[in-house]
């Protein structure tokens, strides 16, 4: 297993995230191979920060998420 689906599967345990959907899929390569692919659905219950990665509270119009700080920085918000 590596380390993003160690990851995925810690954030979920956490409550960080949740879970979705899964899939898995098979391909025959040749007469010998199979490859499997796996697919998780998940979804953040804490957004982050489109642009730092910290908790995002201020949804922007293209449902993508800004922390506090960062729209100070660029003038989104207003102080007082």
């Amino acid at each position: 297993m590596n380390k993003y689906l160690n990851e995925l599967i810690s954030k979920i345990k956490s409550g960080e995230f949740e879970l979705i959907e899964t899939t898995l899929s098979n391909k025959e390569i040749d007469s010998e191979t199979i490859q499997t692919t796996y697919g998780f659905v998940v979804k953040s219950k804490n957004p982050q920060c489109a642009f730092c990665g910290a908790e995002g509270t201020l949804q922007l119009e293209n449902d993508k998420w800004i922390c506090e700080a960062c729209a100070m920085a660029m003038g989104e918000r207003s102080e007082g």
